[in-house]
């Protein structure tokens, strides 16, 4: 019998003006308690470069290493970045999961490659993302009217599982394990705490 999935964390990055400070977070959500259970994050001075299509060399080693110093052993992983919607087919989400041994979702604000199909405007509506004939992701529609998201499996998972997680993960457009990452790799750039 699969256990069954509670504890979710998310991961997100931010960087200094002039790029050469990099922050990140890993934030632990509980699916049932519906709130923050535990989060860490940590610093890097003079990250790799950006490289377009290539993110995973720029924080993967962070988020790696940050992922052990965790108390709580989650049960899924969430990046922001992209899985298998990838031109290499394999995105920042499957390196960060293969590595972590755990399950992974890529939640994306934008596509990388391929096409979505048309959305309804309603909140829950979905449309596979297609790359050279085949579906390599979802647009999700977290919040009706608003813009969707665009997940794709990173590891371990299927992808109608994986799309079913972001939207009930999801009060806004952002699913709160990614918001919450995103807040504290802010608060971590700031050098206000290095974990908690």
């Amino acid at each position: 019998m699969v256990a069954p999935i509670m504890l979710i964390a998310g991961f997100d990055a931010a960087y200094s003006r002039d790029g050469r400070l990099q922050a990140g977070a890993w934030a632990v959500w509980s699916s049932r308690e519906e709130r923050l259970v535990e989060w860490v994050g940590g610093r890097k001075t003079d990250p790799p470069p950006y490289i377009p299509g290539r993110f995973y060399l720029r924080e993967c080693d962070l988020a790696v290493d940050l992922l052990p110093k965790l108390k709580t052993q989650p049960d899924l992983l969430l990046i922001d970045g992209h899985g298998k919607a990838h031109p290499e087919g394999r995105g920042l989400a499957c390196r960060i999961g293969e590595q972590a041994g755990l399950p992974a979702i890529g939640v994306a604000k934008e596509i990388l490659c391929g096409r979505a199909g048309t959305l309804e405007a309603r909140r829950g509506s979905m449309a596979p993302i297609a790359y050279e004939g085949r579906t390599v992701g979802m647009a999700v529609r977290t919040v009706a009217v608003v813009r969707p998201v665009f997940v794709s499996v990173g590891f371990h998972i299927g992808l109608d599982e994986a799309a079913r997680w972001i939207l009930t993960l999801s009060v806004h457009r952002i699913p709160e394990p990614l918001r919450e990452a995103h807040r504290l790799a802010g608060v971590v750039l700031r050098n206000e705490f290095a974990a908690h």
